[in-house]
């Protein structure tokens, strides 16, 4: 039985109903959840500097996960994380937040990634992570 839930959250319509999902069973057995936007920094720009691509659109994103939590009852944890390597700090975050389980949808039609590189993402969570994760094809 989970008891604190991470959820890579996108934005998209998949990931909502996801969200919806993870919200559902979170409530049903009073775990806690985080939804997280991490988003890749280019190496050209510093990991500090608040202005990089993607940070202002992906704090929307958490307003509008956070909204949909509301409506479903639960309040929710958001975070956004600038990095390097999502799969590595997707992993890395729920071990710092203690999360007992990822559940995060496959993304393989996402326009944003090549399929490839959402296939090294995946693999990097299920390779480092060291709690459970549940890969969702939505």
């Amino acid at each position: 039985m989970p008891r604190h839930i991470l959820m890579p959250y996108r934005g998209t319509p998949r990931d909502d109903t996801l969200l919806e999902m993870v919200c559902r069973m979170a409530r049903s057995q009073n775990a806690r959840v985080t939804a997280a936007r991490f988003v890749a920094v280019p190496m050209s720009v510093a990991m500090e500097d608040e202005t990089a691509p993607g940070l202002s659109e992906a704090n929307d994103l958490m307003d509008k996960a956070e909204n949909l939590a509301r409506t479903l009852g639960l309040k929710i944890h958001t975070d956004v994380f600038a990095v390097r390597d999502a799969g590595a700090a997707i992993a890395q975050a729920a071990s710092d937040i203690k999360a007992d389980l990822i559940i995060m949808e496959a993304g393989l039609e996402q326009e944003e990634i090549s399929a490839e590189q959402n296939r090294r993402v995946v693999q990097t969570v299920l390779d480092r992570a060291a709690c459970e994760v549940w890969i969702a094809r939505m």
